[in-house]
């Protein structure tokens, strides 16, 4: 019989004998007819079987086998064929080699008593039993062939019988005891013979192997013929004798020409009692065996039922094994298969992976079935529901993604074999959604761990230093994608033990990081002068002259520039200049009276006696700050870009104390115990901060988005308010911040839209915070027990004109004054918030409005100004009695040389001035402006201004009333003739005319007594706006439109005075800076970084050169040189002829704003105050000076001296360098 020879890698075997009728399968489960329990073996990964011809090895797995060492799935076994499964090999064979010999048998020999025979057959018995290999086994048994009982033998039955016993009595016949024989190797083969055994079927494999033995046979006695030597034996089931048979043979030799008995009527009626008989005993036998089987088969089915599937699984086993040919067989093996699906999905922790492999498994072998197998579908639906809805489910709550493949796998076999007529819609729908439940499950716990691990990472300090912080944003992230909505949700992380962990971590490091410095800095107390003579311009004026100063200064800003006011007259009293963008609006302190304010040019805090503007100390910082100081128990608390607490004595200036975080700050504000300040970092966190010792005390967390808060906190008695802001909205914080010991929390919290850029203001218990759009939002603020912290109040909305700078100011009675387009009037009510009379002062607000002595000081812009105005208004009447305009940047001037200093100028406010000796001398303020231009109150363009002939201003505004103004050198206008369209570009001389750029065209401007000369027109579809138009001489102008056209144009008198084009050409670029002219030579610079010297007559090239950098502003012309700013880092003095290099003057990266030639040398005017003299011999730079102000228009001689305006509309006359 075929068999597996089953070698382990030890070199120990074992055997497993194959059948045709039962499957042997092989894996790593428990269930499999042979276990090999290694990594690479599947849980049922063979299987070898009977097919029609011979046996074949097929893959049950997801991988092959391996045959002979090539893996396939499939392959038909030949007698030495090896599968390897692990380390283990099973090799093939296909019969074992047959070791049974004859059993001879002594046909001399004589029947022995019958007592023998017992004593025999005992022998037979204990050879039956199981021996030891070194026991010899005593065969006295000699084959009963079935020829002794065939109709040709002479004897019979009874003759044998009674031969028997008369041997027996004489006792004449002796038998002697045979020799023992070792048995010979078992073997399961049959070999047919004659005997009655070979026809019978084989034994099961329950039946016991009999051993075939070798018989010596004694010699014949010499007396008696010679026998054949009869066949080996196959069988030893029979139980006759050797002696009974020799006994019928010798009786029917005794008595030849005996009848058959067979024929006889005893036998013939003995032998159909025993058919009956035996036909009587088979039907007992198969129902009995029937009975027997049923039995067995239901006993394993209940255990099946009862779910206990690793007992089912054996009855299953056993009952196939012991009835392989029953028809319940096959119901046994579904039960088997389905007991194995089960015992996987259904025990106290489904293994998902398993059971699906199993449950195809089961598909695979019973899918050959056809009819039968579709009655099978509906119990794989069922387990495959199971594996795929609770694997699903499994997937979320065990966080494996491996569970989603097997749910989904399990669905496919579900929609395969669920019927197509009633799908299951249902269960498909359930599955799906778990698995979304699932697959968001996993997602969130995959997201917590990175966070997790993110956030251990930053607070790690192996690597370097700890980036506390970073931990703090990796939470917020996480908080915020998984929210927690109340203490008990389980659904955020915000409460999850590890992360809070790691937040105290966090907040523990943030502290450690706010490093004291310490440091003793002393303030400097000389202050700077500038090296010229200077006088402001300033337009004044005021309805009530009666009254009389008093000594009081309120303080303006204007530009770059800090002007102290006379707040009875309005009267300028002293000016400091302070730098562009500065951080804070200056504080006043009362006691001395002082100002405090920050210089950007020279990074100082810098401390003025109000009264005087004189400098009291200044000290020097190093660094931005970020905002306004906090100035409590006589120091001055200042915070920086660079995340510097620095504390400065009020009265000495000295720097006391410093604190560096680990980012930016707010400003600080003191809390209510009066002893602790509070800032607020860029992002995240706030600071506690102790005043004595100066040192962080606490940390506490809000997790505001970097640069989020743009308006100061607050402080409301135990509250303090932060707001911070979002794209479109900002989120007030009320925080409880009574004491610094404790941490600082959130009590109550509201929504408003726009953002807050400016500072809130609270009266009482009246809460009022301005927000763009020009909205104003009202709460109530509570601190009473049952009440809300924060209640929401009526809402004013105002023109929503964006980002605009708003100032609030309260007053008694539920009053609030609003500046921003204008200065406004509101009434609180207890559902309202609304306007209490007309707006007042229109323009844009320059600083925050100020409450004194029952006025308010109100500073504005008009929209077609920077220049600032700022006037004392009745805070009832709402009117004003004085007004100031400072910062009014001069368009034009003209000096007339008549021996004697004459200037006149206009300012982009409109405000005409003369200056002369006598004003220049008596300085430092002009107030008395000679001309107020009256420009349309609705006017919202720049003026624009050029000098004229004849020393000559012209000055033109734009819509709603376009109109142009003559301005003579006494500071009177001449003219104003109206314009028919606004002028793209300044107004350029032409002679004693004034040619007006307009849209498309270049006009005249007709004053009375002048003859009408025509315009040039751009050509048909020319949309192209002008640049800048210069003059070139009395006849002559260049235009140069943005586009890169260069036109030259002189007027004509035939057949009609007009103004024609001489020459074109195009640049190729745009041209976004005005030319520099000569009466020979133009010099213009385009967008490509090239400049271009033409020639007057035709505009041909002069010289050409391209530039690295782009050129900034105009350049200017210094007899043969022109120069030429390189982009802020330098100014390039070239050739004229070919513009090759002739020196190079760094300027350190800040703008020049002009040149002028004086006593062979050139005096150059940088943007920063910055005044430069080179030598033009020697290119050197022989002198420098500082103004210590921000210029903005070239310097120009007068007088032998070099002049030269800041932007706030200050003259400077420079002195003689030393």
């Amino acid at each position: 019989m075929p068999f597996l020879e089953i070698i382990h890698m030890s070199g120990d075997s074992e055997r497993r004998e194959l059948s045709k009728q039962i499957p042997v399968t092989i894996g790593s489960h428990a269930s499999a007819d042979i276990t090999i329990e290694e990594p690479d073996v599947e849980i049922l990964h063979c299987r070898i079987s009977w097919g029609k011809s011979a046996f074949e090895a097929v893959s049950l797995g997801t991988g092959s086998i391996d045959v002979n060492g090539t893996p396939v799935n499939k392959a038909v076994l030949k007698d030495g064929d090896v599968l390897r499964f692990g380390s283990v090999d099973l090799r093939f064979h296909t019969e074992e080699e047959a070791d049974v010999a004859g059993v001879g048998v002594d046909s001399a020999s004589s029947l022995k008593p019958l007592t023998e025979e017992v004593e025999v057959r005992r022998e037979r018995e204990e050879r039956s039993r199981p021996a030891k290999p070194s026991e010899d086994v005593v065969d006295d048994v000699e084959e009963f062939d079935d020829d002794d009982f065939d109709g040709s033998n002479e004897g019979s039955l009874a003759a044998g019988l009674e031969a028997l016993a008369a041997e027996s009595r004489s006792g004449e016949i002796s038998s002697k005891p045979k020799k023992k024989s070792k048995s010979s190797k078992s073997s399961r083969s049959s070999t047919k013979s004659k005997s009655r055994s070979s026809s019978k079927p084989a034994s099961t494999e329950k039946s016991a192997p009999v051993k075939p033995v070798k018989a010596e046979a004694s010699p014949p006695p010499a007396s008696e013929p010679k026998v054949p030597e009869p066949q080996p034996v196959v069988s030893r089931d029979d139980e006759m004798s050797p002696r009974l048979r020799e006994a019928m043979r010798s009786s029917r030799q005794r008595r030849p020409g005996e009848e058959d008995p067979l024929r006889s009527p005893l036998v013939l009626g003995l032998a159909g009692g025993a058919v009956a008989l035996m036909l009587t005993g088979a039907i007992f036998y198969f129902i009995a065996f029937r009975q027997t089987t049923q039995q067995e088969f239901d006993q394993a089915k209940a255990v099946y039922d009862e779910g206990k599937f690793q007992n089912a699984i054996a009855a299953f086993n056993e009952f196939i094994l012991l009835h392989p040919r029953d028809e319940l067989s096959v119901k046994a093996k579904e039960l088997l298969g389905l007991a194995r699906v089960r015992q996987q999905i259904e025990s106290a922790t489904p293994k998902f992976p398993e059971g699906l492999d199993v449950l195809r498994v089961f598909i695979r072998e019973n899918s050959d079935r056809e009819a039968d197998f579709e009655a099978l579908h509906p119990e794989i639906v069922t387990h495959a529901r199971k594996i795929s809805l609770e694997a699903a489910v499994a997937a979320g709550r065990q966080f494996n993604e491996d569970f989603l493949r097997i749910s989904r796998e399990a669905r496919t076999i579900l929609n395969t074999y669920s019927p197509k007529d009633a799908p299951p819609t249902e269960t498909l729908n359930q599955i799906e959604s778990a698995l979304r439940v699932s697959e968001a499950a996993i997602l969130r716990n995959n997201v917590f761990k990175d966070h997790v691990d993110r956030m251990e990472a930053a607070l790690n300090t192996e690597g370097g230093e700890p980036s506390p912080l970073d931990a703090l944003k990796i939470r917020r992230d996480l908080i915020v994608r998984y929210p927690t909505s109340s203490p008990t949700d389980r659904n955020g992380f915000e409460n999850d033990k590890q992360v809070v962990a790691l937040f105290n971590r966090a907040l523990t490091a943030e502290k450690d990081k706010v490093v004291p410095i310490d440091v003793e800095q002393e303030a400097i107390v000389e202050d700077r002068t500038p090296e010229a003579d200077l006088l402001t311009l300033a337009f004044q004026g005021r309805t009530k002259i009666d009254e009389i100063s008093v000594g009081k200064s309120v303080i303006a800003l204007a530009k770059d520039c800090l002007y102290g006011v006379d707040f009875v007259t309005g009267e300028p009293v002293w000016r400091r200049v302070i730098g562009l963008n500065t951080p804070f609006f200056p504080i006043e302190e009362d006691n001395l009276p002082s100002v405090i304010y920050f210089d950007t040019n020279h990074l100082e805090l810098v401390r003025l006696h109000q009264t005087t503007g004189q400098l009291i100390w200044r000290q020097r910082i190093d660094d931005y700050v970020s905002s306004s100081p906090l100035m409590v128990d006589n120091t001055i608390y200042l915070s920086t870009d660079s995340g510097r607490l620095i504390a400065i004595d009020l009265e000495s200036g000295q720097m006391v104390g410093e604190l560096q975080f680990s980012q930016p700050i707010s400003g600080a504000v003191q809390l209510r115990d009066e002893q602790h300040l509070l800032v607020a970092g860029y992002e995240e966190v706030l600071y506690t901060v102790s005043q004595r010792p100066f040192e962080c005390t606490n940390v506490s967390y809000l997790g505001q988005a970097p640069g989020s808060v743009g308006a100061p906190l607050l402080p409301m008695g135990p509250y303090m308010l932060l707001i911070e802001n979002r794209t479109d909205s900002a989120t007030l914080h009320l925080l409880l911040a009574e004491s610094g010991t404790e941490p600082i929390i959130e009590v109550d919290s509201a929504r408003v839209s726009g953002r807050v850029i400016d500072a809130p203001v609270i009266r009482g218990r009246d809460l009022f915070v301005p927000a763009t759009g020009q909205r104003i939002y009202a709460f109530n603020v509570s601190d009473d027990p049952g009440q809300p912290p924060l209640t929401a109040g009526p809402v004013f909305e105002g023109a929503r004109m964006g980002d605009v700078s708003m100032s609030l100011l309260t007053g008694p009675n539920g009053q609030v004054w609003m500046a921003t387009d204008a200065l406004n009037r509101l009434q609180l009510t207890t559902d309202s918030l609304q306007p209490d009379g007309d707006p007042i002062s229109p323009g844009l607000a320059t600083q925050p409005l100020k409450a004194l002595s029952g006025f308010l000081l109100n500073g504005r812009s008009r929209p077609y100004t920077s220049a600032a105005t700022f006037t004392r208004t009745d805070r009832e009447s709402l009117t004003s009695d004085w007004q100031i305009v400072l910062g009014g940047r001069p368009l034009a001037s003209t000096v007339r040389d008549n021996g004697a200093f004459n200037l006149a100028v206009v300012n982009e406010a409109g405000h005409a001035f003369r200056v002369g000796d006598r004003q220049l001398s008596s300085g430092p303020f002009l107030t008395n402006a000679s001309v107020r231009l009256p420009l349309h109150p609705d006017l919202v363009t720049p003026l624009m201004g050029a000098e004229m002939s004849k020393n000559r201003i012209a000055v033109v505004c734009g819509d709603p009333e376009p109109r142009l103004w003559m301005i003579n050198a006494a500071g009177q206008i001449e003219g104003s003739p109206q314009l028919s369209k606004p002028l793209q570009a300044p107004p350029c001389p032409l002679g004693d005319r004034v040619v007006l750029p307009i849209p498309g065209a270049l006009d005249f401007a007709r004053f009375s007594g002048q003859s009408r000369i025509r315009g040039f027109q751009l050509p048909t579809g020319d949309e192209s706006e002008w640049e800048d138009v210069a003059p070139i001489n009395d006849e002559t102008i260049v235009a140069v439109s943005t586009n890169g056209t260069v036109r030259l144009l002189k007027i004509q008198t035939s057949p009609s005075p007009h103004l024609a084009e001489v020459a074109k050409l195009e640049l190729g670029s745009d041209v976004s800076i005005p030319v520099a002219t000569t009466d020979s030579m133009i010099a213009v610079a385009d967008a490509s970084r090239k400049l271009s010297l033409l020639d007057t007559n035709r505009l041909d090239p002069i010289a050409t050169r391209q530039f690295s950098d782009p050129i900034s502003t105009t350049p200017v012309f210094i007899g043969d040189i022109i120069l030429i700013p390189q982009g802020g880092k330098s100014l390039l003095a070239a050739t004229t002829t070919d513009l090759s290099d002739v020196f190079t003057i760094p300027t350190n990266g800040v703008p020049p704003t002009g040149a002028v030639e004086k006593d062979s040398k050139v005096v150059i005017t940088l943007q920063n105050g910055q005044v430069l003299y080179v030598d033009l011999n020697s290119h050197e730079v022989t002198a420098r000076q500082s103004l210590d102000a921000t210029l903005s228009d070239p310097p120009f001689l007068a007088e032998g001296s070099v002049f030269v305006f800041s932007i706030d509309g200050t003259l400077y006359k420079l002195h003689a360098p030393s």
